[in-house]
């Protein structure tokens, strides 16, 4: 059944940490190769069971941990019940990636939804997301997430000349450009420049190829990306 990556705070809880890629099993089962706690690997592997393909889970302890497992998207079954199935060219649904995670809110007092929080985002490290559709990965810093509407703030990194082809979201987004070139379906943007996606246009963003581009990311209700075909 492939691989899971899995990062997380197993060396501290300070910091979150690329951990690797064990083999998962034909049953869901993962290898126990890493330096992880054992419950992490139970935690991982009921996601896994319910049909989830990524997410990010807090052991009993205040650790996290971020998986992705890149099973064939075909059959795969989803938390809704849906089956995930590649359909012939014809610029329909293709891929469907599960709701990210929402980002989990600063601790400390007083810091929780309609309360006033500050996060050093330098401090953050880049987590890496690899993506099968465009066979590398995609960068990014969880800011806030807002259990009520869904709504999320996060930074992200593409690497210089990878652009996410052909997609829809259930829901609007933004970009503030703060370096390298956005490269979109719609033209070119530099730093400084702000761009929105509606909900449910067919779009494709990305980087230029002379350098990297890190991008303000904002959504207005729960996220989810939607691959589709081009005719």
């Amino acid at each position: 059944m492939g691989k899971v990556r899995i990062s997380g705070h197993w060396r501290t809880v300070n910091k979150l940490e690329w951990a690797g890629e064990p083999n998962v099993d034909a049953h869901g089962k993962i290898e126990r190769s890493l330096p992880i706690p054992e419950e992490a690997y139970v935690a991982i592997e009921a996601q896994l069971a319910q049909g989830k393909r990524e997410g990010t889970l807090f052991l009993a302890d205040g650790r996290r941990f971020d998986f992705y497992h890149d099973a064939p998207l075909s059959g795969l079954p989803t938390p809704s019940g849906e089956s995930v199935a590649l359909l012939p060219p014809s610029g329909k649904l293709v891929g469907k990636v599960p709701p990210s995670p929402p980002a989990p809110l600063p601790e400390g007092e007083g810091r929780k939804a309609g309360s006033f929080f500050a996060v050093d985002t330098n401090a953050l490290p880049w987590e890496e997301r690899f993506s099968e559709q465009i066979g590398k990965a995609i960068y990014r810093k969880e800011f806030f997430s807002d259990p009520d509407t869904g709504m999320m703030v996060r930074l992200v990194r593409y690497p210089a000349g990878v652009i996410n082809p052909a997609h829809t979201h259930p829901c609007g987004h933004g970009m503030y450009v703060l370096q390298g070139t956005l490269v979109t379906h719609k033209g070119r943007f530099g730093p400084g420049s702000f761009v929105w996606f509606p909900e449910g246009e067919v779009m494709e963003h990305g980087a230029a190829a002379d350098g990297d581009v890190i991008v303000v990311f904002i959504t207005n209700k729960p996220f989810r990306i939607d691959y589709v075909e081009k005719k």
